[in-house]
């Protein structure tokens, strides 16, 4: 039985028990009983007019409970119609953004008119404000494996992924800055994604694992003496990268394995002595101290490392002819 029924349904079944209950009162009492006497006459005016008392409270309540069901019902009716009418916004939504981003792929043309860079660029901005993070960051490792794609867009997209919800979709972001960090490395400096430079998202586990040996791959992919002749004003930022990452992990190993590639950075560029982060700033001569005896416990994190000490020590030869 629908609400607005089952509601008038008990106050009718109310209704006709008061009604009894107070028929057998009156017959129980003799109360319409009439004697002729003038006390008995009294009496029955008196009942007659509770019992018409009764009827008008009775026929105000069956009003009542016919506009209460009368309103359920129209309730009802606009909440279904509310329902459609949101089913429907939605799939009409649905289909739009699928053929945006058809329209988007389409933007990166075929083999016999391939594409223009800005073409390509916009395409997978408009993915990425599809929240089509996965169909982006696919087409972004296609398109940095031939060497085809601008880092800037590159950076772009994979930072979106990055501060998506989606745990799937941030590690497939840090995969790709991952497998194609060297490419992050342009003749003005440098593209990173915005967030790890920002500190505007927390990576943790195997994403902030992977995304610090990203850093490591970046930074060698560039001599040491480039570094500190011409670019010495993105290594804070690099810096900064890899300390947001070994402050924000909670796993004690991982974060031993981001403080031993920490601390090899650091002795590289021990001419840099503090990074300023907001209002802190962080003293690197006595983070340096900390990081000593840190070892990386992962295999695949050592021999980064150990690429790293290699560069370190190459650095620190070709440094003096810098």
């Amino acid at each position: 039985m629908k609400p607005g029924n089952q509601v008038l349904a008990y106050g009718m079944a109310a209704i006709v028990l008061l009604f009894a209950i107070l028929a057998t009162v009156l017959y129980r009492c003799n109360a319409l009983v009439f004697t002729g006497t003038d006390p008995n006459s009294k009496v029955v005016a008196a009942t007659l007019a509770l019992v018409g008392s009764f009827l008008a409270a009775v026929v105000t309540l069956v009003g009542a409970l016919l506009k209460h069901s009368l309103d359920v019902r129209s309730e009802a009716r606009r909440d279904v119609e509310l329902e459609r009418n949101a089913a429907l916004a939605h799939e009409a939504e649905g289909r739009l953004r699928l053929e945006a981003v058809i329209r988007a792929v389409e933007l990166f043309g075929n083999q016999t008119a391939p594409a223009l860079p800005i073409q390509r660029a916009g395409a997978l901005i408009a993915l990425t404000s599809l929240d089509q993070h996965a169909l982006a960051l696919a087409l972004v490792a296609e398109l940095l494996r031939k060497c085809d794609l601008e880092a800037t867009t590159a950076a772009h997209v994979i930072d979106q992924a990055l501060l998506s919800e989606d745990a799937s979709i941030r590690g497939q972001a840090v995969d790709v800055l991952y497998e194609f960090a060297e490419t992050f490395i342009t003749t003005a400096s440098l593209e990173l994604p915005r967030c790890l430079l920002d500190n505007r998202v927390v990576l943790q586990g195997r994403e902030g694992q992977c995304a610090a040996s990203a850093v490591l791959r970046l930074i060698m992919a560039r001599p040491f003496v480039d570094w500190q002749n011409r670019y010495m004003s993105s290594v804070a930022g690099i810096i900064r990268v890899l300390i947001n990452l070994y402050n924000h992990e909670p796993h004690a190993e991982l974060k031993e394995n981001i403080g031993a590639a920490l601390y090899r950075v650091l002795l590289a560029f021990n001419s840099v002595t503090s990074i300023g982060s907001g209002s802190a700033e962080t003293d690197l001569s006595l983070l340096r101290k900390q990081l000593q005896q840190a070892r990386s416990q992962n295999s695949i994190d050592s021999v980064l490392i150990e690429q790293l000490t290699q560069w370190q020590n190459a650095s620190a030869q070709a440094a003096p002819s810098a």
